[in-house]
């Protein structure tokens, strides 16, 4: 049986991700990221997935040391008794030794343009998300990171237009080095993500850059108009690659438009009916926060024959699926119990746990401004959840 490690996580040795708009690296979507500069690059040609900082990263995990840069969502959450991203994976399981690693799977950040700002989202990966901070300001929240707040890099990026983004000769610099990097037999998987990928112009020009990778999956919202995403859909069915796509999404009808704000459910549901139509591979990313725990069973019966991936919600702490009152608890306890999925182990792991009076505090601040600047009112919730947040004022 393979062992575990209690600081150990195997995506540090095989997951690359690069953002090509904030020029970073990322050894995990939820881990903080790492700079590179052109001039980096010139002088460590072909050590995009080695630098000094991620082999450190990966001594210390193989030595049992904590890696900061994982602790606001794993080792803060585990901290506490809770699921991580870590943990969920399985990715605590030792299967890789070797710090010198090369990726099986490397993940492209476009930029962050999006039209949605879902719920746990932040600015970092909706530019909707950076509008909404710019025009309305910060949330009246207590947060150990600027996610609510616009800082000089925000705005200088905000002003980058995405023909200018691919036209940098360090993201063409880049490309590069990852197409050397395809060429290496391990890559398995290249995955495109944003913000929203069909809102792209480049993604086309992107993917005749990775012709030789048989899989690529591309992560999506589905907050394109369907006349643009039929579009898009029709171009990628002239690449020989296995190209399929993972949807964010865990709820339906209400909760959809609460969760997914800047998205309807009929133009979701008319955006599955497309890819249907084109036949194209499909699964799901569900988070699972305090706010989508509620429609998430009826999201799996619609999702029902798909390939459902849960990642639990711990960045912000506020959104942890534990920070509830009892009495909905009760109600998610008792709802979950009598399912046999994936998110019942997650649920039913993090839930009892009690909240602190800070996240009491920051959840209720917190999802009735969100309301207020999305428009939307708060009756689909539980009576005692709306109580419990009033009773914070």
């Amino acid at each position: 049986m393979q062992s575990k490690n209690r600081y150990y996580c195997s995506q540090k040795f095989w997951w690359l991700s690069v953002d090509l708009q904030k020029m970073e690296t990322m050894s995990c979507c939820a881990a903080s990221p790492h700079k590179i500069t052109h001039t980096w690059l010139e002088k460590n040609t072909g050590s995009l997935f080695n630098t000094k900082e991620l082999q450190q990263e990966r001594q210390h995990m193989l030595a049992n040391k904590k890696v900061e840069s994982c602790s606001a969502t794993c080792w803060k959450a585990e901290d506490a008794g809770l699921p991580s991203r870590r943990t969920s994976m399985g990715s605590d399981v030792i299967t890789h030794t070797d710090i010198n690693a090369t990726p099986e799977i490397l993940h492209i950040i476009l930029g962050n343009q999006c039209n949605m700002t879902c719920s746990y989202c932040c600015k970092q990966y909706s530019s909707a998300w950076y509008q909404d901070i710019a025009q309305n300001g910060t949330y009246a929240v207590d947060s150990q990171d600027d996610r609510f707040i616009i800082n000089t890099k925000d705005t200088l990026l905000s002003r980058i237009g995405q023909k200018k983004i691919t036209e940098r000769d360090t993201v063409q610099f880049i490309l590069n080095e990852i197409q050397q990097t395809t060429k290496v037999k391990n890559v398995s998987k290249l995955e495109i993500t944003g913000g929203e990928p069909f809102l792209y112009s480049g993604l086309d020009e992107l993917l005749n850059k990775f012709q030789n990778i048989d899989n690529i999956d591309i992560f999506s919202g589905l907050g394109v108009n369907t006349a643009r995403f039929e579009a898009e859909i029709t171009k990628l069915k002239k690449y020989k690659n296995n190209i399929t796509l993972t949807i964010s999404a865990e709820n339906t009808e209400n909760f959809y438009e609460f969760n997914r704000a800047g998205n309807t459910w009929k133009r979701f549901k008319e955006n599955i009916e497309c890819l249907k139509k084109h036949k194209m591979d499909y699964s799901f990313n569900s988070v699972l926060s305090n706010l989508t725990i509620f429609g998430i069973h009826e999201f799996e019966q619609f999702a029902k024959g798909h390939i459902i991936n849960y990642q639990p919600c711990n960045d912000p702490d506020f959104l942890a699926i534990n920070v509830l009152d009892q009495e909905s608890k009760e109600h998610v306890i008792e709802k979950t119990s009598q399912t046999n999925n994936h998110s019942k182990k997650i649920i039913m792991q993090a839930i009892d746990k009690e909240p602190t009076k800070i996240q009491h505090k920051n959840f209720s601040n917190y999802i009735k401004e969100f309301a207020k600047r999305k428009n939307k009112n708060l009756l689909m919730f539980p009576k005692s959840m709306l109580q419990w947040i009033k009773h914070n004022e």
